[in-house]
């Protein structure tokens, strides 16, 4: 704040970037997001240079996770990641491009529209083999299966799922060896398919499949965790097990409240 008054806009995006890090190590999401984007438009608002491009672009693929998980004001927010995709396009950054694709195939995800983010995720998953990152094929495909299975596409949903959560247990595995915890990546995908196979009547696997999504983060009070709980309960309103649904539920409610996110809260 001070250093923005003052003028130096090179430290006040610098200091506003460490404080969005900082909420998102509490799981401050809305926090995150306004510091992230006061750092943003103070680049902006700097003489344009190729070095301010990509940090800008740096720092909105960080801004990207917090705001999925509350897509408030979402038309002036969503710009930010059309912006994102202009900028990489001046520094012909395909890595960069593929990645606001991304975000805006998970934000129009949980804003409900599925037809929007399907093109964004398929848009995503072009540029990513383009490139060569493994890492963010295996993410766009998860993000096509669930918006797919979403709008009622179940087939084709599911084959994604299938493949991106195969590929995404082996990254969570090797992860896990070097880090000591699961992807929450691989714990969302999962948990999706689950909702898929519940709503298929197929409740024995949809269990075994939301244990193993939820169990690593139970009680870790992340907004992923939240998200697969309010998942668990659709399911479980769907077998009428209604007490049980509300537990879970009341669970979600409650991260949602910490985390403050407007997703999970919806759901």
């Amino acid at each position: 704040y001070h250093y923005r008054r003052s003028g130096d806009l090179a430290r006040a995006a610098q200091y506003a970037e460490l404080a969005g890090d900082r909420a998102m190590t509490v799981s401050a999401l809305d926090r995150a997001c306004d510091h992230y984007l006061v750092a943003m438009n103070a680049l902006d608002a700097m003489p344009v240079s190729t070095e301010t491009r990509r940090k800008w672009l740096a720092i909105s693929a960080k801004w990207g996770l917090p705001f999925v998980f509350s897509p408030v004001q979402s038309e002036s927010k969503l710009k930010v990641l059309h912006m994102a995709a202009h900028y990489a396009d001046e520094l012909g950054d395909v890595d960069a491009k593929a990645r606001s694709w991304h975000w805006l195939g998970w934000a129009h995800y949980s804003l409900g529209n599925y037809g929007e983010s399907v093109q964004h995720y398929q848009a995503t998953l072009e540029l990513a083999q383009q490139v060569g990152d493994s890492r963010l094929v295996v993410q766009a495909e998860a993000g096509l299966g669930q918006s797919l299975a979403a709008s009622g596409a179940y087939a084709a949903g599911l084959d994604y799922l299938n493949r991106a959560v195969a590929r995404k247990r082996e990254q969570a595995q090797a992860q896990g060896q070097r880090r000591g915890r699961v992807a929450q990546g691989y714990g969302y995908a999962l948990a999706a398919t689950a909702l898929v196979h519940a709503d298929r009547g197929d409740f024995a696997l949809a269990d075994e499949m939301f244990e193993e999504a939820i169990a690593p983060v139970a009680g870790s009070g992340h907004a992923i965790e939240g998200s697969m709980l309010a998942l668990k309960a659709i399911a479980l309103v769907w077998r009428g097990r209604w007490e049980e649904a509300r537990t879970v539920a009341q669970r979600g409610w409650h991260n949602a409240q910490r985390v403050n996110s407007a997703f999970n809260f919806v759901n």
